[in-house]
C-alpha cells in the first residue's frame, strides 16, 4: 500500500487545509475590497453618514466572522474522531452556502473532494483508502504462503487471513462467519484490538488508558465481533499487561512473558 495511507493522521493533508485557508483569506480580501467601495460610492455620492458607514462595516464583520466560523468547523472536521452531530451540521450548512459563495467569489470554499474527505464519519480514511489498509491482509497471507513452514506452523497464512474476522461477519477479507474464523485468529484479534487502543506510535490517534481500553474491548462481544469467553480470559488472566510491557519495555525486566509476540494492528477505523 502507499506509505501515506496508514500514518495518515489527519482526513486532509496539510496541504489541502492550507489551501482551504488561503481560499478563505483570499474571500475576506474581496469582501473588503466590496466594503470600502460601497464606503467609496456613498462618499462620491454625497450621501455618505457615520450610520451608512456603521452598517457596512457591521454587514463585513458578520461576513468575516462567518468565514472564520467554517475554517473552524473545517478543521475540527478534519481530525479523526467520530463525527460530532454539531460538526456534522456544521458542514452541511457550510455545503449549502457554497453555492451563493461560488457566485459571489467564483470559487468554492471546499471541493467536492475535500468535502466528502472532511465528512468522513469515522477514522481519517476515505472508503478507497480503508480497502487498501484492509488489503494488507491479503498481502500478508501471500507472503506467508511462501514460507516452507514446519508442520507446528503451517497455518500461519491462514491464522493471519482471519485475524481482523468479526463472529458476525463484519471483518475483513472475506467476512467470515464465527465457525470459518480460525480459533487462533480470534486470540489475535482480541490482542490486536487492546494493542491498537494503547499503543503510543500511531501518529492518526492518541493512545487511551489501559482502563478504557478494556472498557471499549468488553463492547466488542455484544455488537457479536468477538468471542466473549476468550475476552474474558484475556482481561481475567492479566494477558493484556504482556502488551503493556511490550510498549514500556522498561517496566518488563524479568518479565519471563515479555518475549511473547503480540501482533500490531493498524486502527484507522476503531474506537
Amino acid at each position: 500500500m502507499r506509505e501515506s495511507v496508514p500514518v495518515k493522521s489527519k482526513k486532509l493533508g496539510h496541504e489541502n487545509i492550507n489551501s482551504i485557508h488561503y481560499r478563505i483569506l483570499l474571500a475576506k480580501e474581496k469582501l473588503k475590497n466590496r466594503a470600502l467601495q460601497e464606503q467609496l460610492q456613498q462618499h462620491r455620492n454625497g450621501v455618505s453618514t457615520p450610520v451608512r458607514t456603521a452598517r457596512i462595516e457591521h454587514a463585513l464583520q458578520l461576513e468575516l466572522s462567518r468565514l472564520d466560523h467554517f475554517f473552524e468547523t473545517i478543521v475540527k472536521a478534519n481530525e479523526p474522531s467520530i463525527l460530532e452531530s454539531a460538526s456534522a451540521t456544521d458542514l452541511q450548512r457550510l455545503a449549502s452556502s457554497g453555492p451563493a459563495f461560488e457566485r459571489e467569489h467564483g470559487f468554492a470554499i471546499v471541493s467536492d473532494y475535500e468535502f466528502a474527505m472532511l465528512s468522513i464519519p469515522k477514522g481519517s480514511l476515505s472508503r478507497d483508502e480503508r480497502l487498501e489498509i484492509e488489503s494488507h491482509v491479503t498481502h500478508t497471507r501471500n507472503f506467508l504462503q511462501l514460507v516452507p513452514w514446519t508442520e507446528e506452523f503451517r497455518r500461519a497464512p491462514e491464522i493471519a487471513d482471519a485475524n481482523h474476522e468479526k463472529l458476525n461477519g463484519t471483518g475483513y477479507p472475506k467476512g467470515r462467519s464465527a465457525g470459518e474464523i480460525p480459533f487462533a485468529s480470534k486470540i489475535m484479534n482480541i490482542c490486536d484490538i487492546y494493542d491498537a487502543l494503547t499503543a503510543s506510535d500511531r501518529p492518526y490517534k492518541a493512545a487511551v488508558p489501559a482502563e478504557f481500553a478494556l472498557d471499549i474491548l468488553q463492547k466488542e462481544p455484544k455488537a457479536g465481533a468477538v468471542d466473549q469467553s476468550l475476552m474474558n480470559v484475556f482481561i481475567e488472566s492479566g494477558a493484556y499487561k504482556v502488551i503493556e510491557n511490550r510498549q514500556h519495555p522498561e517496566s518488563s525486566l524479568g518479565d519471563p512473558l515479555f518475549s511473547h509476540h503480540v501482533c500490531d494492528f493498524d486502527l484507522h477505523e476503531s474506537h
